[in-house]
């Protein structure tokens, strides 16, 4: 499927494909905000470890960072497959100096992780279930732009990488075409234990800790190659 992701700007945060459901009516009904920048995958598209999470959140001071070029730039990167880390370990501020809440979210999911890894070198690759943000999370109805989230994580299995569960762990299994099957048996995966307080640290991850740090490794050592 082509990337339904390339045409998203300040004046057009829904995807062409998905406009006859995420509509202004749906989404005040469901509590959903399409005017921030949407969230289907953020990182590395990459990385030998790819995290998979339920949807972004709202992020409290959207309305601060409306227009700010700093926060689309780094967003059509993202969207572009044209980033080599993940834009949440940038400094993005608004004019008001407040940060986006993004950027606060997972610099705190990872605080643990980082005392390990530099967090410019941490290329995780994350695919949200639902990429538009909203207050809560609720019965997500099918996209179209879902195809290319699941022909990314079909991928990510054909190339036998890390999968690494956050949250919405049953939704993820229930991805229809044969790819939610899949995910349940594929071996080469872990499943944080606490998915309503996310972190990735040795006690959420347990003995495959090791294994998670022997990933991100490789791709520090990929990512040096290219260089």
């Amino acid at each position: 499927m082509q990337n339904p992701w390339a045409n998203i700007s300040w004046q057009n945060t829904v995807a062409d494909c998905d406009k006859n459901i995420i509509s202004p009516a749906y989404c005040v009904e469901k509590g959903i905000d399409i005017s921030d920048l949407p969230e289907p995958f953020s990182g590395n598209i990459d990385s030998n470890v790819v995290c998979l999470n339920l949807n972004p959140g709202l992020n409290k001071c959207s309305c601060c960072f409306r227009n700010n070029e700093q926060f689309l730039r780094l967003t059509k990167e993202t969207l572009d497959h044209r980033i080599d880390h993940s834009m949440w370990f940038e400094k993005i501020e608004c004019k008001e100096r407040i940060a986006h809440g993004g950027c606060d979210w997972w610099q705190k999911k990872t605080r643990k992780l980082c005392d390990i890894i530099r967090p410019k070198e941490l290329n995780m690759f994350v695919i949200e279930f639902f990429p538009y943000h909203s207050d809560h999370a609720f019965t997500f109805p099918e996209l179209p732009s879902d195809k290319y989230r699941n022909d990314l994580l079909k991928q990510a299995m054909d190339d036998d990488k890390l999968i690494v569960i956050m949250r919405g762990e049953t939704r993820w299994y229930k991805i229809k075409e044969g790819i939610g099957d899949r995910l349940k048996q594929y071996g080469n995966k872990i499943v944080l234990t606490n998915p309503r307080n996310v972190y990735f640290s040795e006690k959420t991850i347990g003995e495959k800790w090791e294994l998670f740090i022997n990933y991100l490794n490789k791709d520090i050592v990929q990512k040096h190659r290219i260089i």
